[in-house]
């Protein structure tokens, strides 16, 4: 877990949620440093919808053309709010933003499919998925196929098609823009956010589940590692296929070590902005109604947190986590630029940049609208 070392330059970023009645703070980093980002004419990444719209229509067959150059629109859109300062005339970078948003979108779209799925047959899903990504076929999974055929629906078939589908389109296309190497570190990174979605499944049957097993989930699902993998190959396309690529020794202990900070500060924030929907829609894996249920004055499961106050409980621990863990990333880079070469330095800045940047797509973005 992120251990808070000595303070570093950061900027409070405000946040309201209505249902829990409570206007809260987050510290966000604040660095000038940076390369500079592109030019407005280059973005956000237009250049690259037709590549992106071919995925999506490989991805989704089925989907209406304007429904699609919507989606290729809003991914790239995604993809230059969060890391807008890779440079558009590099052949790298374009293989990068096109790889990114073609994860990104793989990302939300299959989250939102296995959870439509009977519990038993999202292993199942998943496994699949790794199954395609890394050999091109289906294996047959014993440990699943075993009682699926007697919890199986035909809607649940249906998903499962859906995702397998969506699993082709994304190695035929990340194959094509990626050398080997690197495209196995990215479906590494799939694997471990697919596993990462399972465990959230055998949680969420769970009546209790305690806030450090719930982040240690959370940090998997977001599915980071294979936009943090894309990001330092574009750095130092030379060497680095990971972070761990473009560091050395002790630089690369504080890169690993930051990427930690990272992901917990960036999975608070989707529960964060999240949590309004997932009251409405009674949502309990969410790291603030976790921690209310744990410190709730009555005895309550994870599905039964109503009161405002254990609400604010809970929102106040997850701002404590996130602003600890912004704390510790910034701290962290700052070792690193006294420490580390330009490459590890680059990677670390783009990496604590990220956490601002992604909150401002987050809030702005549908897939947190209550509505």
């Amino acid at each position: 877990m992120c251990e808070r070392r000595s303070a570093s330059p950061m900027t409070p970023g405000v946040l309201e949620h209505k249902n829990s009645a409570v206007r809260l703070t987050l510290l966000l980093p604040s660095l000038t440093n940076l390369p500079p980002q592109n030019d407005s004419t280059d973005r956000p990444y237009t250049t690259h919808l037709p590549t992106h719209f071919s995925f999506l229509f490989a991805a989704y067959p089925g989907l209406p053309r304007a429904k699609l150059e919507m989606r290729a629109l809003a991914d790239l859109t995604a993809i230059e709010t969060t890391f807008p300062s890779l440079p558009s005339s590099s052949s790298s970078s374009s293989a990068t933003i096109l790889a990114m948003a073609a994860w990104f979108s793989t990302l939300c779209r299959v989250d939102d499919l296995v959870e439509t799925l009977h519990p038993d047959a999202v292993p199942h899903a998943l496994l699949d998925s790794i199954s395609i990504l890394r050999d091109g076929y289906i294996s047959f999974h014993e440990s699943v196929d075993v009682c699926l055929d007697d919890v199986i629906a035909a809607a649940d078939v249906d998903t499962l098609n859906r995702v397998r589908k969506i699993s082709y389109a994304l190695r035929n296309h990340l194959m094509s823009l990626l050398p080997r190497a690197t495209y196995q570190r990215v479906v590494d990174g799939v694997a471990d956010t697919w596993a990462g979605i399972v465990a959230e499944t055998y949680l969420r049957g769970q009546r209790k589940v305690d806030g450090d097993s719930y982040l240690e989930v959370r940090t998997r699902t977001c599915g980071l590692a294979p936009f943090f993998t894309l990001l330092a190959a574009c750095n130092d396309t030379t060497t680095a296929d990971t972070l761990d690529g473009c560091c050395a020794g002790k630089s690369r202990a504080m890169v690993e070590e930051m990427e930690g900070c990272v992901r917990v500060a960036v999975g608070v924030q989707n529960d964060l902005v999240g949590l309004e929907k997932d009251i409405r829609t009674k949502e309990s894996m969410n790291y603030v109604l976790v921690s209310a249920a744990a410190v709730a004055t009555t005895t309550v499961g994870k599905d039964d947190v109503k009161s405002v106050d254990d609400v604010k409980v809970g929102i106040e621990r997850a701002v404590e986590v996130h602003d600890k863990a912004v704390e510790m990333a910034t701290s962290l880079l700052a070792e690193i630029e006294r420490e580390g070469g330009e490459a590890e330095a680059g990677c670390a800045r783009e990496l604590v940049a990220f956490v601002g940047r992604h909150i401002k797509w987050a809030v702005g973005s549908r897939r947190y609208k209550t509505g």
